[in-house]
């Protein structure tokens, strides 16, 4: 779809386009219906309360938070490559849809990396130091312009795809009584990170004439959600070990 959008905005408008985007995905609105099922809710007894939740999960919710700055210069890789790189409108889209491309692929590789090491703190810090070599790759490419395409890629499989992992940090380290608000909180981080930070780069660019001051700060946002998670990795780590296997069970 992020491949096709920028032809459609060439020949029908933006706002027409838009409106078919929407068509498409209400047209797969029903398959939600039938590939999820309701789930029993907890009893009001073992529900947690808010600020209980969130200090079993708070390093995920840093994480997300700054991580959420970082991604958020995705926002802008379209008219950074046109402006910067000068690409065509056509070509300057398909970065954005390449890095949302591979952002698929890494949620769905990444967290069974995560399951199979059992190592949760360590996966997330590994995507914010692939998120640091996806913006340095970004700004290099002002200079060698091919590189903003591993750079997206990069990007894609890093930025773009850490709630897969985060989230499924959240639900084992919460537990079923906390999930609900502890997936709350890490949404709400996100949230905050990416809602900033969006109008921030935005602004970047309209007072310095450059991409780079924002690229410095989501490399800077990046290095800290590395050094917040590794800070927390115990808190996680103690509710992510492999499980023992209890005695007489082997055969």
């Amino acid at each position: 779809m992020g491949l096709l959008v920028p032809l459609g905005v060439l020949a029908w408008g933006w706002r027409i386009t838009a409106l078919v985007v929407t068509g498409v995905w209400l047209i797969f609105l029903p398959v939600t219906f039938r590939v999820t099922s309701a789930v029993a809710a907890s009893k009001p007894t073992t529900r947690a309360e808010w600020a209980t939740a969130f200090w079993d999960i708070w390093p995920i919710s840093a994480f997300g938070m700054l991580i959420g700055i970082a991604s958020s210069l995705l926002v802008l890789l379209p008219l950074y490559a046109e402006e910067a790189l000068e690409f065509d409108r056509v070509t300057a889209g398909r970065t954005a849809a390449l890095a949302a491309g591979f952002a698929i692929v890494g949620r769905l590789t990444w967290p069974r990396r995560a399951e199979r090491r059992h190592d949760f703190p360590g996966t997330l810090r590994t995507m914010a130091v692939l998120t640091v070599l996806g913006v340095a790759g970004l700004a290099w490419s002002v200079t060698v312009p091919f590189v903003v395409w591993p750079a997206a890629v990069i990007m894609g499989l890093s930025a773009a795809s850490w709630n897969s992992v985060g989230m499924l940090a959240t639900i084992v380290t919460a537990g079923p009584a906390r999930a609900g608000a502890a997936t709350g909180w890490v949404q709400l981080g996100f949230l905050m990170g990416s809602g900033v930070s969006t109008p921030l780069y935005g602004w970047l660019v309209d007072t310095t004439g450059s991409y780079l001051p924002g690229m410095t700060v989501a490399a800077a946002s990046a290095i800290l959600a590395a050094i917040v998670v590794s800070a927390g990795s115990s808190r996680l780590r103690g509710r992510t070990t492999r499980p023992t296997t209890p005695a007489g069970a082997q055969h």
